[in-house]
């Protein structure tokens, strides 16, 4: 390959993700400050991050959408004034235009035991964001892929 053909191609794939690691950082972070809200505001922030259309899919339920779904299906969780539900994101990628993205990571949800000792189930997620046109990011498809 020739070096024109080379900087050609880097050029190519340079262009591919506008902002490429300013974008998935800028993801990452949106993941990161999800994670701290849901530990703050609990519920809200979940009904805040999916927005109208989100959809949650948790490893033993069914799909949900939208805060009527998501309240549905982690109200019960987050009543439980013992839950506790732990994300850190490890990677993340944008599409070409910058409007949508993913975020991958490990979880944590646990909650005490009929016997007060803490139950904790760890997993895997996989995060489909949504850029808004204020340039904010939310919550398309949240899923638990399995445990550790």
């Amino acid at each position: 390959m020739g070096s024109r053909s080379r900087v050609f191609m880097v050029l190519a794939l340079a262009a591919c993700r506008p902002g490429g690691d300013a974008a998935r950082n800028s993801l990452l972070e949106a993941d990161r400050v999800f994670a701290r809200q849901s530990q703050i505001h609990r519920l809200d922030a979940w009904l805040d991050a999916v927005g109208d259309s989100g959809v949650v899919l948790r490893l033993n339920g069914a799909a949900t959408r939208g805060p009527a779904g998501v309240q549905d299906r982690l109200a019960p969780l987050f009543a439980d004034s013992t839950y506790t539900l732990t994300w850190e994101p490890l990677y993340a990628d944008v599409s070409a235009s910058g409007e949508l993205g993913y975020t991958v990571g490990l979880s944590q949800s646990g909650h005490r035991g009929p016997s007060g000792q803490p139950e904790v189930n760890a997993a895997k997620y996989v995060t489909v964001w949504r850029k808004r046109a204020d340039g904010t990011w939310r919550v398309a498809l949240q899923a638990e892929v399995g445990g550790q």
